[in-house]
């Protein structure tokens, strides 16, 4: 692969986060969403010096009062002709989320949830194939095919299939596209080409929502830089409610493949992964997810494999516990903050692992309040409020019976 100021040679590539370098969090309605996510290169791109192909990038955008969330993933083909494919699928994830952006401002002009529907079905994909090959041109514009690359591919094709890509040079940054979007309405999910989305109820049940594309059989998909590529998009837009899933998992078709042909298997993984975060939180698997990853290549496809997850949660315990330090906050009597502890940590007790973390912040935010009122004793109350959360949290992880035996399940 030719060099390039979006390729990446890395063996994890550095995601494109549009707001935050770690994973991202926003209140939408009576949720509060966070979304993160890893790249990990394939074990056999490792051995055989391939860089990785796969781009993820995400947003968790609470700008202009209208609380969204992004999540983007891409998967470059990899095969000869295909040799800036790596460029290609990080210039599809930046290229999706600039047009989830512009197709929220264009929600804001309809009149109904119907004629939303139509414009994600009839207009978006146009769109996301037209930014797609614009910014494919100015990279190409920028960065011309090398004498290099041309020789690399004639080595590995024949000189013939020079003429095919300098006719169509699109095929060098072939890729795919994933992607979700959550707004206060509802849900968007698109793709085009392989990889795998996976909703999760709040009791872990695993659903698939879009239909199965009979396109995509064995090596073959559907691609971005097919001539066609708007009209083979799949879409479903659904009404945001408690019904909608706790938990969104997108992937590369890396992931799928490192399981038997049976899916049921791979869609495991999101009852597993919806149980790791309310086990032990979201920030957890953030920590481990690049080597839950490598471990999956090594064991099963050897390709590059790249996962973003999106999970929920309601605003009520939260809300209680803030409502709970604001009246700590309002008093200088040790006693009574005495009290609001104990009464924190039977809330502590009850709440989910991926609660604890916002827990903490509240509460060092007050500690450094008290502080700043040069109330001594309240900032030394606060500092042990959390480390007695550090240690619930502890209990809680060790006294719960975990159904996760393993890191996660590989094959």
């Amino acid at each position: 692969m030719s060099g390039s100021p979006i390729a990446g040679n890395s063996p994890s590539v550095e995601p494109i986060k549009i707001q935050n370098s770690v994973s991202s969090q926003c209140e939408n309605g009576d949720f509060l969403w966070r979304v993160t996510g890893a790249s990990q290169i394939g074990s056999a791109h490792v051995r055989s010096g391939l860089p990785n192909q796969d781009a993820i990038a995400w947003s968790a955008n609470e700008e202009g009062g209208s609380a969204s969330v992004y999540l983007a993933v891409a998967d470059g083909h990899g095969g000869n002709k295909h040799f800036r494919s790596g460029v290609g699928s990080q210039i599809a994830v930046k290229t999706l989320m600039d047009e989830f952006s512009n197709f929220l401002q264009n929600c804001a002009l309809q009149i109904s949830m119907s004629s939303v529907k139509r414009q994600a079905e009839e207009r978006l994909p146009h769109q996301i194939v037209k930014g797609w090959r614009s910014k494919v041109n100015e990279h190409l514009r920028d960065n011309p095919f090398v004498e290099a690359e041309w020789e690399q591919l004639a080595s590995k094709q024949g000189a013939s299939v020079r003429k095919l890509i300098e006719a169509s040079p699109m095929l060098a940054y072939g890729s795919t596209i994933l992607g979700v979007l959550i707004t206060p309405s509802f849900i968007l999910y698109i793709q085009l080409g392989d990889g795998d989305i996976l909703c999760v109820s709040g009791t872990g049940e695993v659903s698939v929502p879009l239909p199965v594309d009979e396109r995509l059989m064995g090596n073959e998909t559907t691609s971005l830089c097919d001539q066609d590529a708007w009209a083979q998009f799949r879409t479903r837009l659904t009404p945001l409610s408690d019904a909608s899933p706790e938990m969104i998992l997108i992937s590369t078709d890396g992931y799928s493949n490192s399981f038997p042909a049976d899916d049921a298997d791979f869609f495991k993984i999101g009852s597993d992964y919806h149980c790791m975060a309310n086990e032990h939180g979201l920030d957890y698997i953030e920590e481990h997810l690049p080597d839950f990853l490598a471990d999956t290549s090594a064991r099963g496809s050897g390709d590059d494999i790249t996962l973003g997850l999106i999970k929920r949660r309601s605003r009520t315990g939260m809300d209680a516990l803030s409502r709970r330090i604001d009246r700590m906050a309002k008093t200088d009597d040790l006693k009574k903050v005495e009290t609001a502890v104990e009464k924190l940590e039977t809330h502590i007790h009850e709440a989910g692992a991926d609660q604890l973390d916002e827990t903490k912040r509240l509460i060092k935010a007050q500690a450094i309040s008290f502080h700043r009122k040069a109330n001594v004793a309240l900032a030394l109350a606060a500092i042990s409020l959390i480390s007695i959360i550090a240690i619930c949290s502890l209990v809680m992880a060790s006294s719960r019976e975990s159904t996760i035996t393993r890191a996660i399940p590989t094959r």
